[in-house]
């Protein structure tokens, strides 16, 4: 999750939204992630592969419309321990 989302800063009131029935439900987002290459090279790792779900959407799901805005914003990684 990007941390524009943990921080409410996206502009959209949905994804905030979304964060906040999260957060009330006791499972809130702690941090968020912008530098993904950083914090692989921090914990000695490499970034196998990164994509965001909206991508994931345009291209398994090409007929329904994408109108959530937090797609954008979360993706799924894999990371690999160096060497």
């Amino acid at each position: 999750m990007a941390e524009e989302v943990i921080a409410h800063t996206t502009g959209d009131q949905r994804t905030s939204n979304f964060v906040e029935r999260f957060a009330a439900m006791g499972a809130p987002w702690r941090f968020g992630v912008n530098d993904l290459e950083a914090l692989a090279e921090e914990v000695a790792m490499t970034v196998v592969d990164n994509v965001r779900t909206a991508e994931l959407h345009r291209i398994y799901w090409p007929s329904q419309p994408l109108d959530a805005i937090i797609y954008d914003y979360y993706s799924l990684c894999t990371l690999q321990p160096e060497g």
